[in-house]
């Protein structure tokens, strides 16, 4: 074994070898597609506001504007420009529209509401293409915002083809999207194993796919690469924004459900409680009378109350009850709070776009800590699971003949008589092994047990092809058969009778079993106890029979 799989990786070791040798040295032609660089564009400009005027001297960069004032960038195209080229900028909850000329050829804002209802204001990518021969034109980009902390703000600006621009984008963010994706596909598996393993009720792997599903879709919209799949201004602008006040509902739960069992009244009110806040921040935007960047405040706080709120009760449970389960989820929660404390701190200090980077370093950790205690705690219940179940396979096992016991024949038995549901099985058989407290006392009990179960070895070769076999006890065994068939039974009990007669042939005493037998019957027999009345009637007459035969 051990020799075959060092031969195996051996092997596979030589493939990859040889695979990066031809790609370093055997590269032949180059066939890799090449794309153009997107160009930094940040030179020869200027602005003006209702104030001031000036030179651009950097990009990224924030000018002294007030909410809802213009801010225009401006510059004269050069020779580059004489080919068609596009433009590149991303506009931070600001209304963008380009001019060439004074001609305006791009509005990056087309409208507040839809349907009567509010649309959200979204930072977004603007991808301009500047028609040939526009060298020597005036080029302006007008800006302007209705949020204090977004005036004034100005992004880099790029250019070149409208592929290369938009691979700059991909390039720069790719990473973001596909954590996101990754945390996203991750949420998908956990609850996915819930639902398989839910009779175990591994609570913790639903909590922590709900999150990961939520804080995956934060991450998205967070990643800037939404107009990739979609232009919707409701989903590029609200989505990150919508996401917040359910981020709380997941660990909530996991609290409740897992660490603070005894506050679960005021943890569900909680959980209610960020719902509700989903709902209101929804339509405080829809109905024009609160933004989603204004209310986003009032949401962090929540937040942040709550967080502390469940960090003290769980510091309590841990000091007070020596909760295991709380000291791995005071870690893990904290981890997440540190680093989300770090990324409220950059929304209001420095940047209040929420680049996330603090959030996926704390979600990693986080999840890492309490998939392994989930996990874990899955495999404990597998595993008691699997041995509950052996147990119960052995409670209706009979230890000597290793078949179905008296235990196993009164569940099945029952089936039989369940209302509304068609039988399992349609006759009974008795079995009733003759002289065995003979063949004890004479030969003794060690005979006698191997008699048990050579008799049982052959009631199971034959009838247990059309039905199932259970030792009652002693020496009485039986058969329900799942079908009724008076042929099939005659033939059955006849074929094994010649069996045990061979199987006796060398034993110095007569093998013999006495048989009886009553088809199911639910309308003159409603109990088990009726039918099983009926087998061992026709049994003990068998019984009868046999021993009038042998004293005559």
């Amino acid at each position: 074994m051990q020799g075959s799989l060092f031969r195996t990786l051996s092997i596979s070791f030589i493939i990859i070898l040889v695979l990066i040798f031809g790609t370093i040295f055997l590269s032949g032609a180059g066939m890799k597609f090449s794309t153009p660089n997107a160009t930094l564009f940040d030179e020869g400009w200027s602005y003006s506001t209702p104030d001031t005027t000036g030179n651009l001297t950097e990009m990224p960069t924030k000018l002294p504007v007030q909410p809802n004032e213009t801010m225009t960038l401006s510059r004269s195209l050069s020779s580059d420009f004489e080919q068609p080229r596009s433009i590149l900028f991303r506009s931070s909850l600001q209304e963008g529209n380009v001019f060439l000329d004074g001609e305006l050829i791009y509005q990056g804002h087309e409208g507040d509401d839809a349907h009567g209802l509010n649309l959200p204001l979204a930072s977004r990518w603007g991808l301009v293409e500047l028609p040939a021969g526009s060298d020597g034109q005036l080029l302006e980009l007008h800006f302007s915002s209705p949020y204090p902390e977004m005036s004034g703000t100005v992004n880099p600006i790029y250019t070149g083809s409208s592929g290369s621009l938009q691979m700059h984008v991909i390039q720069s963010y790719l990473f973001n999207f596909l954590y996101a994706v990754s945390v996203l596909l991750l949420g998908f598996i956990f609850t996915a194993v819930y639902f398989v393993f839910r009779k175990l009720q591994p609570a913790e792997l639903l909590y922590l796919g709900l999150l990961s599903i939520i804080l995956s879709l934060w991450f998205i919209a967070e990643s800037r690469m939404l107009q990739f799949f979609t232009d919707s201004q409701f989903l590029i602008g609200g989505l990150g924004y919508l996401m917040v006040p359910l981020i709380p509902i997941p660990m909530i739960l996991y609290a409740r459900d897992i660490v603070l069992t005894q506050r679960k009244a005021f943890m569900t009110f909680l959980s209610y409680l960020f719902l509700a806040q989903f709902f209101f921040v929804l339509l405080l935007q829809l109905f024009g009378i609160r933004d989603f960047f204004q209310s986003v405040t009032l949401t962090l706080f929540f937040v942040i109350t709550a967080s502390v709120i469940i960090l003290y009760y769980v510091v309590k449970e841990v000091f007070q009850k020596k909760s295991q389960a709380a000291k791995f989820f005071l870690a893990a929660i904290g981890v997440l709070t540190f680093f989300s404390w770090i990324e409220i701190f950059m929304f209001f200090a420095e940047d209040p776009l929420f680049a996330t980077s603090y959030v996926r370093v704390g979600f990693f950790m986080m999840i890492t800590l309490l998939a392994g205690i989930g996990l874990k705690n899955l495999l404990t219940r597998i595993r008691h699971s699997y041995e509950a179940g052996i147990y119960k396979e052995l409670a209706f096992k009979d230890p000597l003949v290793q078949g179905w016991n008296r235990l196993a024949f009164d569940r099945d038995t029952n089936r039989c008589f369940a209302p509304d549901q068609l039988p399992p099985y349609r006759r009974l058989i008795y079995f009733d092994l003759n002289d065995l407290k003979k063949i004890n006392d004479i030969y003794g009990h060690c005979n006698g047990d191997e008699i048990i179960q050579l008799t049982f070895s052959n009631i199971q070769a034959v009838f247990g092809v059309y039905g199932r076999c259970y030792r009652l006890g002693g020496d009485e065994f039986a058969v329900l058969l799942t079908t009724d068939d008076e042929t099939l039974y005659h033939q059955l009990v006849e074929q094994f009778e010649s069996q045990l007669d061979a199987a006796g042939t060398n034993l110095p005493y007569k093998l013999e079993v006495s048989i009886g037998t009553a088809v199911l019957n639910r309308e003159t027999g409603t109990q088990p106890g009726d039918w099983m009345h009926r087998a061992d009637q026709a049994m003990y007459t068998d019984k009868a029979k046999r021993k009038h035969k042998a004293e005559a």
